[in-house]
């Protein structure tokens, strides 16, 4: 939730590569949830 209430800028460390930090993340983030959505993929919790 921090990431996105700051819009990226609280997050430092790159997450995947040397290039995603805070807002690349967030768009990557969007970007699985709309394959997610399209393909309607469904997590389940147990």
């Amino acid at each position: 939730r921090e990431i996105i209430d700051t819009r990226g800028t609280s997050y430092k460390a790159p997450w995947y590569g040397q290039l995603m930090t805070g807002p690349q993340l967030i768009a990557y983030l969007i970007q699985v949830n709309m394959w997610l959505e399209e393909y309607n993929i469904n997590i389940l919790d147990n």
